[in-house]
This record gives structure tokens, C-alpha cells and sequence, in this order.
């Protein structure tokens, strides 16, 4: 795995599986209580007997001081203390940051159909998770704390059962009852239709259109995919690539779990749906918004002309001719994403959807896929709740640098008191590996052809998670350069100081030019 990866790697956050034995069961786990699991397995880890003792003093301090000011900045140095245990040696804080319930079963479906074996111990983890957040209905949320919608039902159902659930189990039972009451998988909206529909258990007919056609229109085209928040483009990118190729799990009609699966997500028979009129179709619970008249006749278009079998039968020569110029150009723009972010990609659903699109294109022996499948767990986090799927590969520098700014105040705060001295130790060496892990998270330089990539400037500018990743954010900037004022501020050596007066100004230049 090692040699596949790429960038610097530093803020990587992984977990190994070094034993079969299920150490964690010990620790409650009740949805109903909190949805949120409280991340014990990694704090538990981290615990540090002597750090906790100092804390703990500082504690006592707060509770019996007669002077507000006083107690609060013995209780920010407690709580600094405490928080400092948590930090990796490279100097960021990891945890849990999952909660969407759709973006493990990307992963799973991505896994199944390109033959990548996740293990029994991880597929344990991940069959946890799911059963540990299916709800009193039998059905599954959007999001942990949301109510059960067939999106999520569908997804974590055909998850379970991937993952090893079986067809007879209660759990089971109880989620194809809510699901069948609820229109099925047929009642789930497009992206659960197109995962589907990938896997083998849901006909591409009933799939709106995604054409790939639309990134060969001229830039200043008013609905250009390049105009789209990153977020969402990067979707969109991958998920038009899969449906210009029409993109199947090759073995499926072979294989007796996607058989079984096409009989137990829908209430009528599979071969006897008419999947062009399940298009439009979508649970009402699912509708957080109503489809605009627009946009239904937009799919109806592209459904009847540019996607109807008999005008591309009549037309074929052109309309084959410009979808395979579209999925190249589609398939390059796929590529770029990910050596731009070192195979780690915006996000869990665009990373999922990528490596599909890597296989179809290149199989499995080519280095692009393997180097995706060596960025999966960057994904994965292990908490009480089980195994998930996080809604970034992380959120290290964000958090690392929200930590900065307690611990940095709070050693001002216990310098105005004179009661820094004993948690000095502890919390100078926190500040110093902060400082570096945000040294090494700022990017350095712009992707390359950024402008053909429709990729604004990232020099300068602090991501989300790690320099890995890349896609540079406003707030994360601003943080970032917060970060290093207070840090230049507070520490006294400072030949220690590499951030120096031009990087801030570039950081300060992502800000201003990301500003509408």
C-alpha cells in the first residue's frame, strides 16, 4: 500500500486491522439515547495517565476558586490538558466524522463490483454500524439523526446485505417491510437508482439522464457542469461517465446475492417493471423539495431524444461518435481529480463512484486503481457505533486549528494568573506539533492546467483535512492564517517560525479572491 501512495501523507488517518478479536463490544452503544457515538475506542487509546492527573488538578483548582476569571482559566487549562491527550505526534486531532447514512454503501457497492475484498473484520464493523442506526420503523435515515426515508433504506439494505446480513434475520425482515411500504427501491431517489442500477439490481432505463454530452458544451454555456459548486460537479462528473457507458457489475446476472437482491427490494415481480415510468418516481418522504416543472421536462427531453433508442439507432453515427468524446473528456477530468488529490478525491461519494470508472476503464491491475483502493481507508473511521464511512477523508485541520486557538488562549490566560507553569510542558509541545501539522497542511502549489479543470487558485489556501487532499476552503484559510498569527504570537523560539510573511499573504489572497 505504501508504495502506491502519494503526497505527503502527513495527517493520514487509518485504522489497522491487527486481530480478529471484537474489542469494542464492551463499549454501549443506544441510537436513541444519541445518534452521535461519543468516539471512545480512539480517546480510550489515547488516554494518558499522567496528562490526566494534571488535569484533574487543574479541576479541583476551578471548582474551589472564589474568582470567575481565575476559575475559568484554571478550567480552560483542564480542559486543554485533556483535549492535548487526543493529538497525534504529527500534530492534528482525528475523530468521527460520519453521520450521512448513504456514503458507506458507496463504498461497499464500489468494492463488490470491482472485486476489492474489504475483509471480514472490516465488513463486521460495517454490518454494526448499519444495524446499530437501523431505526425503530426497520427503516434507515439520510442521516443518523433523520427519519427513515427509502434513500437510505435502499442503500443500507443492499449495504447489509453485501456486507454478509442475512435475507431471513429480523433485521432483514424488518427493513424490507419498511421498504415495501414504502415503494420499494423503485421509491428511492436518483442517486440510490444509479447505485443500483451499477450494481446489477436496478435497469439503467429507469435511471434519469446523466449525459456526459453536457462538459463538451462551450464554457460559457449558462448550465456547464464547470459552473457547479466543486461539490457538486465532482459528482456529477463520475456519475455522467457511468451512464454514458451504462456501466453494469459484469458478473451480475450470475451472481445469487444480486439475483436474490432484485427480488427483495421491490414488491413486484423485477422482470415485470416498466422502468421508464419509474423514473420521475420517489417516495414522498423523500421529497424535500418538489422537482421543479423545469427540470422534469429537462429529463423528459434528454429521456426521449438524446437518450430514445430509435433516434440513436437513426443517428448513430454522430451521437456514438460525440458520447465517446464525452466520456474520454469525462474520463480525463476523473484522472486529473485524482492525481490532483492524490487519489483521495473531494469527497466519499465522488471517491466511490471514481473507482468504478478507474476499473471500467483500466482494470484492476493498473496502478490508478490500485492507488484508489490504497486511499479507501482515509475514509474509515471505527467508533462505538462500528465501522463508517466519514464525510471527508477527515476533518484534521479544521479541528487542529479550532484547538490551536483554545490552547493557545488558554497558556495566555494562565500566564495572567501565573499558573501556567505546571501544564507548560504538555501544552508547549501540543502548540509546536500543531504549528508543523499546519506548516504541512497549507498547499503549496496550484494543480495542474487548473484552468482547464475548472480549478480556481490553492496556493496559499488550508483544506479541510489534509494537504493530501488539496481543494483549498475560505474558512479553513481564514483559520489557518488566525492560527499561525496566534501561534507566532505565543511561541517564543522564533526560529521555529517557517510560516512566514508571503505564505500568509497568499492564504490571505485565496480568502479575498473567494469572496462573490
Amino acid at each position: 500500500e505504501k508504495t502506491l501512495l502519494t503526497g505527503n501523507c502527513v495527517g493520514r488517518s487509518s485504522w489497522k486491522v491487527v486481530g480478529v478479536e471484537d474489542n469494542d463490544d464492551d463499549i454501549p452503544f443506544n441510537r436513541e439515547k444519541n445518534a452521535n457515538s461519543a468516539d471512545l475506542i480512539y480517546r480510550n487509546a489515547m488516554r494518558n495517565s499522567s496528562v490526566e492527573k494534571l488535569a484533574s488538578s487543574y479541576k479541583k483548582r476551578a471548582d474551589s476558586a472564589t474568582n470567575a476569571s481565575l476559575a475559568a482559566a484554571n478550567s480552560a487549562l483542564a480542559g486543554s490538558l485533556f483535549y492535548s491527550q487526543l493529538q497525534t505526534t504529527q500534530g492534528f486531532w482525528p475523530g468521527d466524522y460520519g453521520g450521512p447514512m448513504f456514503l458507506l454503501p458507496g463504498f461497499v457497492i464500489a468494492c463488490y463490483v470491482t472485486g476489492v475484498n474489504l475483509g471480514s473484520v472490516r465488513k463486521a464493523e460495517m454490518l454494526k454500524y448499519i444495524l446499530n442506526h437501523q431505526q425503530g420503523d426497520g427503516g434507515w435515515g439520510t442521516h443518523i439523526e433523520g427519519e427513515s426515508t427509502a434513500f437510505g433504506s435502499t442503500l443500507n439494505y443492499t449495504a447489509a446485505r453485501l456486507c454478509g446480513l442475512k435475507k431471513n434475520s429480523k433485521e432483514a425482515s424488518r427493513a424490507r417491510l419498511f421498504l415495501h411500504t414504502h415503494g420499494g427501491a423503485l421509491g428511492a431517489p436518483q442517486w440510490a437508482k444509479l447505485w443500483l442500477a451499477v450494481l446489477g439490481c436496478y435497469d439503467w432505463k429507469g435511471v434519469n439522464p446523466v449525459p456526459p454530452e453536457l462538459w463538451l458544451l462551450p464554457n460559457w454555456f449558462p448550465f456547464h457542469p464547470g459552473r457547479m459548486w466543486c461539490h457538486c460537479r465532482m459528482v456529477y462528473l463520475p456519475m455522467s461517465t457511468l451512464f454514458g457507458l451504462r456501466y453494469t457489475y459484469e458478473n451480475a446476472e450470475n451472481d445469487s446475492l444480486i439475483l436474490s437482491l432484485r427480488k427483495e427490494l421491490y414488491y413486484e415481480r423485477y422482470e415485470c417493471i416498466n422502468w421508464g415510468r419509474e423514473r420521475e418516481t420517489i417516495n414522498p418522504g423523500d421529497v424535500y423539495n418538489p422537482q421543479t416543472n423545469i427540470m422534469t421536462f429537462a429529463n423528459w427531453f434528454l429521456h426521449y431524444t438524446l437518450e430514445n433508442p430509435v433516434i440513436r439507432t437513426i443517428f448513430a453515427f454522430p451521437l456514438n461518435f460525440l458520447r465517446k468524446r464525452a466520456i474520454d473528456f469525462c474520463c480525463d477530468m476523473v484522472a486529473a481529480e485524482d492525481e490532483h488529490t492524490n487519489w483521495i478525491d473531494i469527497g466519499p461519494v465522488n471517491k466511490a463512484f471514481q473507482i468504478i470508472v478507474a476499473y471500467a476503464r483500466e482494470g484492476s491491475d493498473s496502478k490508478n486503481f490500485r492507488r484508489h483502493i490504497s486511499r479507501i481507508p482515509d475514509y474509515l473511521w471505527v467508533a462505538e457505533d462500528g465501522m463508517k464511512v466519514q464525510g471527508y477523508n477527515g476533518s484534521q485541520f479544521w479541528d487542529s486549528a479550532f484547538a490551536a486557538h483554545a490552547i493557545g488562549y488558554s497558556k495566555l490566560a494562565g500566564e495572567k494568573f501565573g499558573i501556567y507553569s505546571e501544564a507548560e510542558k504538555v501544552l508547549d509541545e501540543s502548540m509546536k506539533l500543531v504549528y508543523e501539522f499546519t506548516d504541512a497542511a497549507q498547499v503549496r502549489e496550484d494543480v495542474r492546467d487548473r484552468r482547464d479543470f475548472f480549478r480556481d487558485v490553492s496556493t496559499g489556501g488550508w483544506p479541510f483535512s489534509t494537504r493530501d487532499h488539496g481543494w483549498p476552503i475560505s474558512d479553513c484559510t481564514s483559520e489557518g492564517i488566525k492560527t499561525v498569527i496566534l501561534l507566532h504570537k505565543i511561541m517564543e523560539n522564533k526560529d521555529s517560525h517557517t510560516i512566514d510573511k508571503t505564505r500568509l499573504e497568499e492564504a490571505v489572497s485565496i480568502v479575498l479572491g473567494m469572496h462573490n
